[in-house]
Parts: structure tokens; C-alpha cells; sequence
């Protein structure tokens, strides 16, 4: 049964409600261990309801709208005052000084989950001018200011938050944004052993340029593969320009692009298919960070191919032996679709300390409740 004595509200601008790290991780693993009512607000979704936790769409504009996104933490921050939330947990900036306020009118605990290192993205950021950098970066700067002073507990989805962002270690706990452990997990017999999968943020540092180029490559000379294209693009420019990329190839299929894609789905197309595909670029923001896609395809015991050598490999084949083209396999890809191949076949190993539930006992955030 919920405790309906203490309520706990979880919220952000930018994510849909039902977004996994808010809804399926956090919200779940709080309510199975508190009991507390718990709501999640966010970007709208697909979904008004899960397992009894409630979800509010409370935000609905385009994800660049600066001026919008500015002024949302008004509209939260009235929905807030109105709910009176025990917990507070938020994870975008925009946020952060309606918690504050809500922290000293309500008495309410509030917990920042530091997704992204905002201040790093806007730097290297190649769709802003520099006059915009510069005024974004400073709010930046500020707002994390006051949330050092101010936040009662921070969560860290990566390690190397700590060392860039300097939070301070008795209020802070890192939470890896790590595979929910699932239900069941398909045999390599249920699975497409031609289809590659490309998942997450679509976008030109997560590699899917390079995903389509690699895919028109070995469809050329083997047409048995197909390639499932699944994620959401924040950036117009960059979903058309993926759209043109596509469109003179039928093995292609796109899922989601504009719109956000329930991770339910993922999950099914995961199993679905015979080989992931990852690649980041060469930048600061992805640097010395595990990407959620990694963990999730060895977490469903799937195939993984790394475009090109990068420094998550080793941690990789602790599970499995993974595929990556050499100069030699670039310059012959026939050679390297024999190498696919056999790949697919192959079973491979988990181990718990992949998924979610694991690093939730593990990291002690759960410790910071009031079951009394």
C-alpha cells in the first residue's frame, strides 16, 4: 500500500514523463522502497499512469525555445507550492531556483540528478552563436552556484561529474544510468541476426551519420542486412538532414525522430536485432562518460559494434568479444561482414552489476528517506 503521508514530486523541462531514468528507475525504485506517493512532471508522453505513480505533462514546446524553457520553472514552481512535495527531485537547471524557493516555503528536501553537465554541452555546442554561448554559459554558472549552496543531496548518472563539477562528497551519490534488468531476455534464435540497431539521442556526436554511411557500406554488397533507426532529434536541421540520408535506402527504418520513443519499445527492438551499433565523436562531452546504450545492449546479451576504437572497448569485452572494423576491414568490408556474421551467433555473459537495480543498493541514495 502507498503511504500517502509523504509525497515525493520528480520532475523536469526538457524529458517526457515517462522517460526511464525518471519514471522506470527512480520512481519505481523510490516507491518500492518508501511506499511514499510519488508524481512525475515532465515534457508530455505517451503515458498518464505507472505501476501508481502519477505522471503530469506539464511542459509542451520546442525543445530550443530558450525563452520558453526559461519561464517554465514559474509554471512548475506553481504546481509545486500547490502539491507541497516532501522530496523534490529535479534533473535540468532551468529547475533549480524553484526548488530553492519551494525548499524555503515548504521545508521540502530537494535532491538535483545531474544528467548532463550543461556548461560543457553549451561550450561545444555548434548551434549557438558565441554572443548566446557566452549569456547561456554565465546563467549556468550562476545557477549551479546556488544549487552548491543550497541542494540538500545531488545524483551524479556519471562518475566524472564529481571531478568536473566539484559537488561536495557528503551530499553526493552517483547513480550510473545503468539497464533495468529485464523481464526475460530474447535467444539469439528470436533474434533478426541481419538487423543492426542504432538507439538514443540522434544527434551528429552520438555517430549516427556514421551509423548510416557503415550501414549503405555492407548493404551494398550484402542486401540481408537491414538497419532500425531509433531515438529522438532535438535539432530540426540535424532530422532532415538524417531524413535525406535515408531516404534512398528501403532498409532503413526510422522510429521516433521528432518525437521521444517509450523505452519499452527500444527495449523490444533490442531483442529484436542481431548487432547494436556505437559511436561517439571525438568531443569533451562524451568524454570519460559510459553511454546508457552500452550498458543496455550488454545487459540484453546483444552484439555490439564500435565503429572505431575508443576507450569503452575494454570495458566491453569484459562480456563479450566485440566487433570493430581495423583499416584493413575498412578497405575490404566484405572481409568484415564475415566477421558479423559468426559474431551474432555467439552467447554471451551478464553480470549484475550491469543493471539498475544493483547500483541503486549499491550506491546508498536510498538511505536518505524518512520511512519513520
Amino acid at each position: 500500500m502507498l503511504d500517502m503521508s509523504k509525497n515525493i514530486l520528480i520532475a523536469s523541462v526538457l524529458k517526457p514523463v515517462d522517460d526511464t531514468r525518471m519514471l522506470e528507475k527512480l520512481a519505481v525504485s523510490i516507491r518500492n522502497l518508501t511506499g511514499f506517493s510519488i508524481n512525475v512532471v515532465g515534457f508530455k508522453g505517451k503515458i498518464t499512469e505507472h505501476d501508481k505513480i502519477s505522471v503530469v505533462p506539464l511542459f509542451n514546446f520546442d525543445r530550443v525555445s530558450f525563452l520558453k524553457r526559461l519561464f517554465a520553472g514559474v509554471r512548475f514552481l506553481i504546481f509545486a507550492l500547490n502539491s507541497k512535495p516532501d522530496y523534490l527531485i529535479i534533473n535540468t537547471h532551468e529547475l533549480v531556483l524553484p526548488a530553492i524557493l519551494l525548499k524555503w516555503i515548504c521545508n521540502t528536501t530537494i535532491i538535483y540528478d545531474i544528467r548532463e553537465n550543461y556548461i560543457l554541452n553549451t561550450k561545444h555546442a555548434t548551434h549557438y552563436s558565441t554572443l548566446s554561448k557566452i549569456l547561456i554559459q554565465s546563467l549556468l554558472k550562476w545557477r549551479n552556484y546556488m544549487a552548491h549552496l543550497f541542494m540538500d543531496y545531488f545524483i551524479l548518472a556519471e562518475k566524472i561529474y564529481q571531478k568536473q563539477m566539484n559537488f561536495p562528497p557528503d551530499k553526493t551519490y552517483v547513480l550510473e544510468n545503468k539497464c533495468s534488468a529485464p523481464n526475460f531476455i530474447s535467444t539469439k534464435t528470436e533474434r533478426n541476426p541481419f538487423q543492426i540497431i542504432f538507439t538514443g539521442t540522434l544527434a551528429e556526436h552520438t555517430g549516427i551519420f556514421e551509423c548510416i554511411i557503415f550501414f549503405k557500406t555492407i548493404h551494398q554488397i550484402d542486401p540481408r542486412w537491414n538497419l532500425v533507426i531509433a531515438g529522438h532529434c532535438a535539432l530540426p536541421e540535424i532530422l532532415k538532414k538524417i531524413k535525406i540520408n535515408i531516404s534512398d535506402n528501403n532498409s532503413i527504418t526510422l522510429i521516433g525522430g521528432e518525437n521521444h520513443v517509450p523505452h519499452s519499445v527500444i527495449s523490444h527492438l533490442i531483442m529484436q536485432s542481431g548487432i547494436g551499433f556505437i559511436h561517439y565523436r571525438n568531443t569533451p562531452i562524451v568524454k570519460n562518460k559510459m553511454p546508457t546504450k552500452l550498458y543496455e545492449y550488454l545487459g540484453y546479451k546483444l552484439q555490439i559494434l564500435f565503429y572505431e576504437p575508443n576507450e569503452w572497448i575494454a570495458f566491453a569485452e569484459k562480456y563479450q568479444p566485440i566487433l570493430c572494423p581495423s583499416p584493413i576491414d575498412r578497405s575490404n568490408p566484405s572481409n568484415f561482414i564475415q566477421k558479423m556474421i559468426p559474431a551474432i551467433q555467439e552467447t554471451y555473459t551478464t553480470d549484475p552489476d550491469l543493471y539498475w537495480e544493483t547500483e541503486w543498493e549499491k550506491s546508498g541514495f536510498k538511505n536518505i528517506f524518512d520511512l519513520s
